[in-house]
């Protein structure tokens, strides 16, 4: 599934609940915890690039997150009539700024960890896989990318 495709369908998410706010006539619920995880995590899940290194794996990441959108859709959508638009957005708004954030994150944790190889060249076997290992330490201890990663796998909801 294309990003420009999980946009478009993100952005009709947030129109049916505009739509179905409570400014046109609808009481509003106050979302909780799930539906505030289920929002923020739909917007990380179809905002962020999918890249390992292999097509493959791009291709099965690419899947498996395909799936934890649908779930997530499938959660949210039925329930979203009813719940308070507000609060949804400001849980949206929240993965937007985290997900800024994990970028500023990444790309400190990447100077930080990649060293220069013993010999100054790209001989030194082992330093990019140590490079790769202190980025996945350093970047999951940050307080962004521990809420991103809070987001995979789906199985926080309840059905």
């Amino acid at each position: 599934m294309s990003n420009r495709f999980r946009l478009h369908v993100s952005t009709y998410l947030v129109a049916v609940l505009i739509v179905h706010s409570p400014a046109f006539g609808q009481a509003a619920q106050t979302p909780d915890a799930i539906d505030l995880r289920s929002m923020y995590c739909l917007r990380v899940l179809t905002s962020v690039p999918v890249t390992t290194g292999t097509r493959a794996s791009e291709i099965d990441l690419s899947r498996s997150i395909g799936e934890d959108v649908n779930r997530l859709r499938a959660y949210l959508l039925p329930r979203a009539n009813g719940l308070d638009v507000v609060a949804l957005l400001a849980a949206r708004g929240r993965a937007d700024t985290d997900l800024n954030r994990a970028a500023e994150d990444a790309s400190s944790c990447w100077a930080a960890c990649k060293a220069p190889a013993s010999t100054g060249t790209l001989a030194d076997v082992g330093a990019g896989d140590r490079a790769v290992t202190c980025f996945q330490r350093c970047y999951a201890a940050s307080e962004a990318g521990k809420r991103i990663g809070a987001c995979r796998p789906v199985n926080w909801l309840p059905f």
